[in-house]
């Protein structure tokens, strides 16, 4: 996934003052639906975003928000079906350091909202995502999982040395008859939708942005998403 988290001093223009930030990063359908980080962006006046790779059907929703922090970064997931004993729900983070599996095993006597809330714990204490930021809560069947854009270690960052992208996918899987359901992003305001390759003009530069992916198909298809921006 994307690193560094932004960078001030690259890109495809040629003064000192050009910015671009990859939101997605390689993106396949296998990965769907993916949230980019969340990328400081009101330091440019005019910005776009660029969507790239190989695809023949492409879906990229970009929010903004111009909250004084980052938002968080947040998937959602869904327990459906009807809980069985030994069903085995995992969920797979994409993360920077690597897949990291989180799996439970149903016990007896289950219930929808108690597997929920099993797995909510388990995340929140897992060795390698606490360190990362994440974190996980269970309202009945749904669980919020919420991480930050930026790697946790770098809180201070200057342009010439921007902190580490902490973009995750996040996919899940069931051994048995129940089902996961994973949806991307809770935060933000829609601020246009994208559905081709190439460069599409934003109507307004927020203090944040990220990009959402939900559709993408055709053979071997990826997708990268950066944002550029011109101060």
């Amino acid at each position: 996934m994307p690193n560094p988290a932004w960078d001030y001093l690259s890109g495809p223009f040629t003064g000192p003052y050009d910015m671009v930030a990859p939101l997605l990063a390689n993106v396949t359908p296998a990965q769907l639906p993916a949230e980019g980080i969340w990328t400081f962006a009101s330091a440019a006046k005019f910005g776009s975003i660029e969507v790239a790779g190989s695809f023949t059907t492409v879906g990229i929703n970009l929010y903004g928000s111009n909250g004084a922090a980052s938002p968080l970064n947040q998937y959602t997931v869904t327990i459906g079906g009807t809980p069985a004993q030994g069903d085995i729900l995992a969920l797979t983070f994409g993360s920077p350091v690597g897949n990291r599996v989180v799996s439970y095993t149903v016990p007896s006597s289950p219930s929808l909202n108690s597997e929920a809330a099993a797995i909510a714990a388990l995340i929140s204490a897992d060795a390698v995502l606490v360190p990362l930021g994440f974190l996980a809560a269970a309202v009945g069947a749904v669980i919020t999982i919420s991480f930050p854009s930026s790697h946790p270690a770098d809180s201070v960052n200057t342009p010439s040395a921007p902190p580490r992208g902490n973009g995750t996918t996040l996919t899940g899987a069931v051994t048995g008859t129940e089902t996961l359901t994973v949806a991307a992003g809770t935060t933000g305001t829609l601020m246009t939708a994208v559905a081709s390759a190439g460069f599409t003009a934003l109507p307004a530069v927020p203090r944040w942005l990220t990009a959402r992916a939900t559709v993408l198909t055709g053979g071997g298809a990826s997708a990268n998403v950066n944002w550029h921006g011109v101060a």
